[in-house]
């Protein structure tokens, strides 16, 4: 779920992580602590949602974390239990294509995101919460970096599509040689 959570949020995997309850507020995730140094709200689309709700039936139920080890109760899962589940998925479903990592969906949302949502540059760097390095762009373009209601939709609009195309048709996503994942759409 962590890692689906990934790809349904573009969040980093440490930022996934520390997921904790008190950060939920409906379908809003405010995310406290990131790389960027600021805070990041990230819209939960419905099928981001569902996952939480799995989530809520199977962590303790005074557990302050969303993805919760089941080894050490209380705590959440580690970075290595992540990739260590990544890589049984690779082995046992995907064992012919190259291998990839967290970060490497988190490249493929954002590819998506252009291609197929015809999401802009800024957006995309805007739903990846990253710090816009041309210091011109930050200057003069500092209301459209920081559009709550745009990022909102394209948060929805991401979920949507996972729904739609990916969730509903596993068969569609391939990890390619170049370690992004691609997504073939009208597959049957």
């Amino acid at each position: 779920n962590a890692i689906k959570f990934v790809v349904l949020t573009a969040v980093r995997r440490g930022e996934v992580l520390g997921m904790q309850w008190a950060h939920i507020d409906g379908d809003r995730w405010t995310i406290p602590d990131t790389k960027s140094g600021r805070a990041h709200v990230v819209t939960l689309s419905p099928l981001a949602q569902r996952i939480l709700d799995e989530q809520r039936m199977i962590t303790s139920p005074d557990c302050a974390v969303v993805f919760e080890s089941s080894m050490k109760r209380g705590r959440a899962i580690t970075g290595d239990a992540m990739m260590r589940a990544l890589e049984r998925l690779q082995s046992r479903k995907m064992a012919e294509y190259e291998s990839f990592s967290i970060h490497d969906l988190r490249r493929s949302v954002a590819n998506c995101c252009g291609i197929e949502l015809g999401a802009g540059p800024l957006e995309i760097e805007h739903m990846l919460n990253h710090q816009i390095s041309d210091k011109l762009l930050r200057t003069y373009q500092a209301a459209a970096l920081r559009n709550p209601e745009k990022l909102r939709v394209l948060f929805l609009r991401w979920g949507e599509f996972v729904a739609q195309n990916i969730a509903a048709n596993p068969d569609n996503v391939e990890p390619t040689s170049s370690n992004v994942v691609r997504v073939e759409f009208g597959k049957r």
